[in-house]
């Protein structure tokens, strides 16, 4: 798959698994429910053929230019894939308050099945992915962690 956008709306966002072990996710708006439930259906997708293939994922979320989602919205995330056995972690990345208020109310609805983490930049994110797989005895995708470049949105592109 490599890369696959999804749109509802004014919110978009990236799926790009071409990492292998680390699942990227970028955000772009606010997704409404239709964006959420077509985005956990993806990675529900990608997790069972992870799970096929006896591999383990982390998922790397960035929400920089993610803006926050209704309470509705924030239920379908925590109702959805994250009690999946080939999730390892996941790391979020935010820097909006508003954004990161909804990270906290995500952990809080998750409990303890994941952690979790919130952090500010793709750097931490990176090496948080990276040393969840080394805990787990899986070596971390450096190359490409290396070569990542962030994509940015079809529709600002086109309006801009």
């Amino acid at each position: 798959m490599a890369e696959q956008r999804l749109t509802e709306g004014s919110a978009e966002v990236v799926i790009d698994d071409h990492m292998g072990s680390i699942l990227v996710t970028t955000w772009f708006g606010a997704p409404d429910e239709r964006l959420a439930l077509r985005y956990n259906a993806r990675c529900l997708q990608l997790l069972e053929d992870a799970g096929a293939r006896n591999q383990r994922l982390v998922f790397l979320s960035d929400c920089l230019d993610a803006e926050a989602p209704s309470p509705a919205v924030r239920r379908i995330f925590a109702d959805a894939h994250h009690k999946h056995d080939a999730l390892l972690d996941s790391v979020t990345v935010v820097d909006n308050p508003l954004v990161r208020g909804v990270v906290t109310a995500l952990r809080w609805l998750l409990g303890d099945h994941l952690s979790l983490q919130s952090v500010r930049t793709l750097d931490d994110a990176f090496a948080y992915a990276s040393q969840c797989l080394r805990d787990a005895g899986i070596e971390p995708p450096r190359a490409a962690i290396a070569a990542y470049r962030r994509p940015q949105p079809q529709r600002l592109k086109a309006h801009g």
